[in-house]
């Protein structure tokens, strides 16, 4: 017996993926991966042993994506270009809401502020609950090659200063309303409202919004200055909960991202009239992958 494992079939206009068959828009090229395992003798090919080869072959050919290797803000370009007119994001608090072109808009205009201002700052920490505030921050950072990290506004002092200390952070960006309810917090030397500074930049979000709607992907990636590939770069900085001591710093490349992205998105296999209920703050793993990025692909794919 060999065993075999075809990669990426699933989502192509061949598959039932979405409910549709042949009523997919072709992706050109579609890069589908065939390995083949070690022939296996019959005696020895039961369930458990072929089970086993499969999964390894399939690790195989995941490992081997080329989409891995692309970087986070490059690939969130890309998914917002899909989908300009569509409402990507409503935001639970106000209900308001936010098409793919004007989260970009706002995105870019905001990165090209923090690449100016901060241009030695390689780490932005990010202080906002679940919200679009939240979302264009997380954006915003990845678009202008920053590192966002999650800060837990939910710990202690000490707790929280552990965490600055140790990913050296001297910039922020948060919210009047939420820095206020926030009292005994330790802010960085630097702190940026994005309820004050925004504002400031609504001509410049216009003129990206409409750069956004005319101009093709690969040309937005070079004005914006995106990389093109993140691979094992850092992508995104994460802290434990720090209830053995200090919380520890847990780094996660472009690579872990796009992967968890990607996995997510066949796992719940969401239809595109499905919604995400997006309830976790960025600074947890689950609400800075699962509900963000999958949320985004399942509205493209």
């Amino acid at each position: 017996m060999v065993p075999v494992w075809l990669d990426q079939l699933w989502g192509s206009v061949f598959s039932y993926r979405g409910g549709k068959l042949f009523r997919k828009l072709p992706r050109i090229p579609y890069h589908v991966t065939v390995a083949f395992g070690k022939p296996l003798p019959a005696d020895k090919a039961d369930i458990a042993t072929v089970r086993e080869e499969l999964l390894k072959l399939g690790e195989f050919c995941f490992s081997r994506r080329p989409s891995l290797d692309h970087h986070l803000g490059a690939e969130a370009v890309r998914g917002l270009k899909r989908k300009p007119f569509t409402n990507l994001v409503v935001d639970g608090i106000d209900e308001s809401s936010l098409t793919g072109a004007k989260l970009l808009g706002a995105a870019a205009a905001l990165s090209r502020r923090l690449r100016k201002e901060f241009p030695n700052e390689p780490r932005i920490a990010i202080v906002l609950p679940a919200s679009k505030g939240a979302m264009l921050a997380n954006l915003a950072s990845a678009l202008a090659d920053k590192v966002p990290v999650g800060l837990n506004f939910t710990s202690g002092r000490a707790a929280v200063e552990a965490c600055c200390k140790q990913a050296n952070l001297r910039v922020a960006l948060t919210a009047t309303p939420f820095m206020q309810r926030l009292t005994d917090f330790p802010w960085p030397e630097r702190t940026l409202k994005l309820d004050e500074l925004m504002p400031t930049l609504k001509s410049r979000i216009i003129l990206w919004w409409m750069v956004c709607l005319i101009t093709p992907s690969s040309l937005l990636l070079r004005l914006l200055r995106i990389p093109k590939k993140g691979a094992h770069r850092e992508a995104i900085l994460l802290f434990t909960s720090g209830s053995s001591g200090d919380p520890k710093g847990v780094i996660l490349s472009h690579r872990n991202i796009l992967g968890n992205v990607a996995q997510f998105s066949v796992l719940l296999d969401a239809k595109r009239e499905d919604a995400i209920l997006a309830s976790l703050p960025f600074f947890h793993s689950f609400g800075c992958t699962v509900t963000p990025g999958v949320g985004q692909k399942l509205e493209l794919d």
